[in-house]
């Protein structure tokens, strides 16, 4: 079953076992430009940690993980923040491995985003989704290409724009593929 059909029969549940409104939030590619992350929901919730690639890194199955997200009023039990003594991926000064995988360099750590959330540093490299697409996508371009350098390639391959359509879509997973947490 997907995610979305997950979140959304869970949400049906909610509403009809424990009252109140509950709304399943959009998954997938369709929830980029949201104000709201499922990634730092979960990290909020204790579910993870945010790793270096910007996946969520869980004690059993490190970053191989896909998250939905209810918004509810029905009052729900929850966890803690996981303690800072509990770190599953210390970006490139433990293993740096989601770096060298990636074939385009998408994952820059020039491109680091750090913030603070409940009293907890939170850091994790912003993916350049142009490179992510075109290392996907096996296109021939430099590290960090711009968006008109992958569509030139993707013309010149001759690629139909129906083929982002079907997986790969845009991110080769090798940093999840790689990542040594939860192996």
């Amino acid at each position: 079953m997907k995610v979305g059909n997950l979140t959304l029969e869970t949400a049906k549940y909610i509403e009809n076992t424990m009252g109140g409104i509950a709304v399943p939030t959009a998954t997938g590619p369709y929830q980029h430009d949201s104000a709201f992350s499922q990634r730092r929901a979960a990290v909020a919730a204790g579910l993870g940690e945010m790793g270096i690639s910007g996946y969520v890194i869980t004690p059993e199955y490190g970053p191989r993980v896909r998250w939905g997200a209810i918004l509810t009023q029905a009052e729900q039990e929850y966890d803690e923040m996981l303690s800072d003594e509990f770190v599953f991926c210390a970006g490139k000064e433990a293993c740096g491995k989601c770096l060298t995988v990636c074939p385009t360099a998408a994952l820059a750590s020039e491109n680091m985003i750090t913030f603070e959330m409940d009293g907890h540093q939170i850091r994790y490299i912003d993916v350049d989704l142009m490179a992510c697409k075109a290392g996907c996508m096996d296109l021939e371009v430099a590290p960090h290409p711009s968006k008109t350098e992958v569509q030139a390639e993707i013309d010149r391959k001759g690629y139909d724009p129906g083929d982002m359509l079907i997986p790969p879509t845009w991110k080769c997973d090798r940093c999840l593929i790689y990542c040594p947490a939860g192996e």
